[in-house]
């Protein structure tokens, strides 16, 4: 693993499944879950689970290699026991890509409600502030798409895929 944007990050051993907040898998990841690449996702609402099929972005910022920059692995992230999980429709006038993976960064969600005003952020601040305090939420900021994934759930797992 590179050590990228987030230094301080606690390693996640190749194989383990750790269940944990979605906070702590973000500060687990080398450089969080930006610029990763959402391969697929599978939705169960009768067992509220969701399965992301992502390559992580593992890359050193900070090397002068751009091979190391660069560098993705295969991980699954596992949303489980949601309350929703809702995917906004792209925008037209962006290209659906055709190669079948999609770029994206992932954040807690009570920092996106700083970053936003009117309307939208009057729903996301009552989406926060209706939640029980177990449970988190996140969203997803889907690049290719101008658009985003919303999620609050009460337990998430990671683990790298060779």
């Amino acid at each position: 693993m590179g050590t990228g944007a987030s230094p301080n990050h606690m390693s996640l051993k190749h194989g383990a499944t750790i269940k944990m907040r979605i906070e702590e898998i973000i500060k687990s990841l080398p450089n969080g879950f930006h610029d990763a690449e959402l391969k697929s996702i599978n939705l169960d609402y009768l067992e509220k689970k969701a399965v992301l099929f992502l390559d992580i972005w593992t890359g050193d910022l900070t090397s002068h290699d751009t091979g190391l920059r660069e560098t993705y692995k295969a991980g699954i992230l596992e949303i489980e026991k949601f309350l929703f999980f809702s995917i906004e429709a792209p925008d037209q006038r962006y290209e659906f890509p055709a190669n079948g993976s999609v770029t994206i960064d992932l954040w807690p969600l009570d920092l996106l409600k700083d970053k936003l005003k009117g309307e939208l952020f009057q729903s996301i601040t009552k989406i926060i502030e209706t939640l029980p305090k177990e449970i988190f939420s996140a969203w997803i900021y889907v690049s290719n798409w101008n658009a985003f994934i919303y999620f609050a759930a009460s337990n998430a797992a990671f683990r790298w895929v060779d």
